[in-house]
């Protein structure tokens, strides 16, 4: 995506390559002043500290949202809509791959599926749902169940739940208005999911104890560490020089284990102002793809999709990244900033349709 972003700089006339970085840079300012903070911090540590394991990973691949936003920029409106069924049949096809990895694990392996794997799948099954009919809606989301439960993992199971309940917080074709039974039903939704969590704790733990890892006291032990550190330098951090693991020296021989939570390493390694960035992302994104619901629905309903389906995968995203590291996995974080990215070009895309159509009704015939 960084090659395709500088070979489209090229192509381009310098007052438009003017405006297509002030474009993308304008995209998402919290994104903006995150990947900026983290950056030097990180190639500090990993260059000059040479410590084990740093953010630079993370760091860097918080350029891929620029990247693909700035060469989504680059596609013509009049060219979008086939780009847009390009890009939706790919992230299709990688949720097949990662539907034949649970399988894989279970059938073959006899172990638990990885959070990465998860996360993808999740967000291909909603996207699943917000472009397919009904009926393939229904049964690909009992098929998503089965699958989940098949991955052994406790956070997956909430994180579909989750999912279930933003598919009923924002449906297909219709713009739900909040009132009384939305309360009522988010509220019972919820204690679906604690009940849900509990139950899949309680299977995980005791019927199905050989794909458990019982390493519940070991996170707690890395939880705390990275706590302390927090507390050490609550407002910025380590300013993004620390290490992302934490390193077992006596215990565990030397083991080097990830935080298990993209959260708290954020807090620890940003302290409360990148945590304030990192929170801005997502708030700002999803603002803007229920902006953008309200906007297509009407009469672009496969834009309305990929707004929907951003917003409701950021959901699955949080429950995932509060208990695992997901963004230190470049393939991975590859494709969850590539889906932001696409979002906002969807909005982009919408807004401007929007103004055009405005234009058009207010212009006098003739």
């Amino acid at each position: 995506m960084l090659l395709a972003a500088v070979v489209f700089s090229i192509t381009l006339r310098p007052n438009h390559l003017v405006r297509n970085f002030h474009l993308t840079l304008k995209a998402n300012w919290y994104l903006t002043v995150l990947t900026l903070l983290s950056i030097p911090g990180a190639v500090y540590a990993r260059f000059v500290l040479a410590l084990p394991s740093s953010y630079f990973t993370q760091s860097f691949m918080l350029l891929a949202f620029f990247a693909v936003y700035f060469v989504l920029l680059r596609v013509p409106d009049v060219y979008w809509r086939q780009v847009q069924s390009w890009l939706v049949s790919t992230f299709v096809f990688v949720t097949m791959l990662a539907t034949i990895d649970v399988f894989r694990n279970v059938v073959l392996i006899g172990s638990k599926s990885q959070p990465n794997t998860i996360l993808i799948l999740l967000m291909g099954f909603v996207l699943f749902f917000y472009v397919t009919s009904k009926w393939p809606r229904f049964l690909l989301l009992t098929f998503l169940g089965m699958l989940i439960f098949f991955t052994f993992k406790n956070t997956a199971v909430i994180a579909f739940i989750t999912i279930v309940v933003g598919f009923y917080l924002f449906p297909k074709k219709s713009l739900r208005k909040v009132s009384i039974y939305n309360i009522i039903g988010f509220t019972f939704a919820a204690g679906v999911v604690a009940t849900g969590a509990l139950i899949g704790y309680w299977l995980l733990q005791t019927q199905f104890a050989g794909f458990s890892t019982g390493n519940t006291t070991f996170r707690m032990i890395i939880y705390q560490y990275r706590f302390e550190q927090f507390l050490a330098s609550p407002f910025y951090g380590q300013l993004f020089t620390g290490e992302t693991v934490y390193t077992f020296k006596s215990l565990f021989n030397s083991a080097t284990v990830p935080t298990h939570s993209d959260w708290l390493d954020i807090l620890a390694q940003g302290g409360l102002l990148g945590m304030f960035l990192f929170v801005g992302v997502f708030l700002r994104t999803s603002f803007l793809m229920i902006k953008t619901r309200h906007i297509t629905i009407p009469n672009d309903i496969r834009s309305a999709a990929i707004a929907s389906w951003v917003l409701v995968s950021l959901s699955a995203f949080i429950i995932m990244s509060l208990f695992n590291s997901i963004l230190n996995t470049p393939e991975i974080a590859l494709i969850f900033w590539f889906m932001l990215a696409f979002g906002h070009r969807v909005a982009r895309f919408s807004a401007a349709n929007r103004l055009r159509h405005q234009v058009i009704v207010s212009s006098p015939v003739g």
